[in-house]
């Protein structure tokens, strides 16, 4: 939203939102940080962006008659929910050294959201050509991402072949 306002020239409405989002953020960071510390500055960070988000939507969509594709976003939020909640229960039952639990985290993941986002709609065959293309000159991550695009493309295919 804030490249949108930017490069349209709103550079004073976006500064209106920012201000808010600074007015909200510090109560919240006073109130979360010294209870909750690092999850605090994280929930606060969220939290703080929220207000500003939705009435810059709103006003975009007012002005300029644009809106968000609403159902995308919804599917992107619940596959990523379920890929993070799967993540912190899996996490609950591993007591290792911090560095393997980030690693182990980041793999659970990133495997949940690539089978769940594809079956539920949230990435289609478009974005994975898309991202391979995006890749293709990155030498050895292409061969990296390679992998994951691949299940995601099957779990993609798949899906849309169920709703035929």
């Amino acid at each position: 939203m804030g490249t949108l306002l930017t490069g349209l020239g709103e550079t004073k409405t976006l500064m209106k939102l920012s201000l808010l989002t600074l007015l909200i953020g510090l109560p919240l960071a006073f109130l979360l940080i010294p209870n909750l510390g690092i999850v605090g500055v994280i929930l606060g960070t969220l939290l703080a962006g929220l207000p500003s988000m939705f009435l810059g939507l709103h006003w975009i969509w007012k002005r300029y008659n644009v809106t968000v594709d609403w159902g995308s976003s919804v599917r992107i939020f619940v596959a990523s929910t379920i890929a993070a909640a799967t993540t912190y229960l899996s996490l609950n039952f591993l007591n290792t050294v911090e560095w393997l639990r980030l690693i182990t985290g980041g793999v659970v993941f990133l495997t949940i959201y690539i089978i769940v986002a594809p079956s539920i709609g949230a990435i289609v065959q478009d974005d994975i050509s898309n991202l391979r293309a995006m890749f293709s000159g990155l030498g050895i991550i292409s061969t990296i991402a390679n992998l994951p695009l691949g299940v995601a493309e099957k779990v993609a295919r798949i899906s849309s072949a169920r709703e035929k």
